[in-house]
């Protein structure tokens, strides 16, 4: 009688035992991969910031910004852009405190978290786009980086009965003031009546 040589093979539960293996490295590799995409973005913002308070400081010597938009227009003619002067960082801003000349990065949390801790004051100002996430809670001064053209989003920003500042940056606003709004604007034009 001829002896069959039987063939060795992986059971159902070695393979869902390797298979369970395998979707655990994934899991780690994925929250890992986040983690450090999230801390690069994060120190590629303060990077960032120091460049553009450098770059201030440099072009402000013997012309000091009275303003938002003289702050924005020296960082322009150095070079920088509105693309620029967005954070790669989700949930932050980039703001501008006009009592020191200087850009901060604020967190989830409306907090300034660099280049040093502080309070938000009367003092800073935040960069509009045009999109309801550029709120900053506690700040109510705002610089244009774009004319202004989206009622709905600017509403979002403006539209609880705060009193806000805007400055146009020499950009227009061609939209209605929606109910509840108080916005000053400066620095611009009014393409349509408000």
């Amino acid at each position: 009688m001829l002896k069959r040589k039987l063939k060795k093979a992986f059971t159902l539960v070695e393979l869902l035992v390797v298979i369970a293996i395998l979707a655990i490295l994934a899991t780690v590799s994925v929250v890992g991969y986040t983690q450090f995409t999230k801390r690069a973005h994060l120190s590629n913002d303060q990077s960032t910031i120091g460049m553009i308070n450098d770059n201030l400081r440099a072009a402000s010597v013997g012309n000091e910004p009275e303003s938002a938009s003289d702050a924005l227009s020296l960082l322009y003619q150095v070079g920088f852009t509105s693309d620029k002067l967005e954070p790669y960082s989700a949930g932050y801003h980039y703001v501008y405190d006009s009592s020191d000349n200087m850009f901060y990065l604020v967190d989830d949390n409306d907090t300034i978290v660099y280049p040093e801790e502080k309070a938000i004051g009367a003092t800073i100002w935040g960069l509009y786009r045009n999109r309801d996430t550029d709120k900053i809670n506690g700040v109510t001064n705002y610089v244009a980086l774009e004319p202004v053209t989206d009622a709905g989003k600017f509403g979002t920003v403006f539209g609880d009965g705060t009193a806000y500042v805007l400055n146009l940056n020499s950009y227009y606003i061609g939209v209605a003031k929606p109910a509840g709004a108080n916005v000053t604007l400066t620095n611009g034009s009014v393409r349509r009546r408000m």
